[in-house]
């Protein structure tokens, strides 16, 4: 009898990029989460923010079970990434283009995460674009 394998997936990025809303549109359960009341309002007008994490769950096809953790967003909580990041196969850094300093910050989180899980696989989800773009 084979026992099915878990797969640990990261999603990263500032607050307010969408990590608790894709491991929402993604867990097949709704998902557990530490939300708190924002008190970094010039980081984000969003009224509640990820303080220690997201999870959420999702079957695949072969019975793995696809486990999702959602990053909080701000750096102060770093010390929560290295505990999450322990075992993951990837992450998945979100990226809130309306912000106009996109960029800068998908630099910060590339080069934070990088120590975190080296062999880990990366991609790059890029949100709110404005139309025609």
């Amino acid at each position: 009898m084979q026992v099915a394998r878990d797969i640990k997936l990261l999603f990263a990025g500032p607050m307010g990029a969408g990590k608790t809303t894709a491991i929402a549109a993604i867990s097949d359960a709704p998902p557990i989460q530490t939300e708190a009341a924002n008190l970094d309002q010039q980081q984000s007008r969003k009224a509640e923010t990820t303080v220690g994490m997201d999870y959420g769950e999702a079957r695949l096809p072969q019975g793995e079970r696809l486990r999702l953790y959602g990053l909080p967003g701000q750096v102060r909580f770093d010390f929560m990434w290295k505990i999450l990041a322990e075992g993951a196969l990837g992450v998945v850094l979100l990226a809130d283009n309306s912000r106009p300093q996109a960029v800068e910050e998908l630099g910060l989180y590339l080069d934070r995460l990088a120590g975190l899980a080296k062999a880990a696989a990366r991609v790059i989800g890029v949100g709110r674009l404005e139309a025609g773009a």
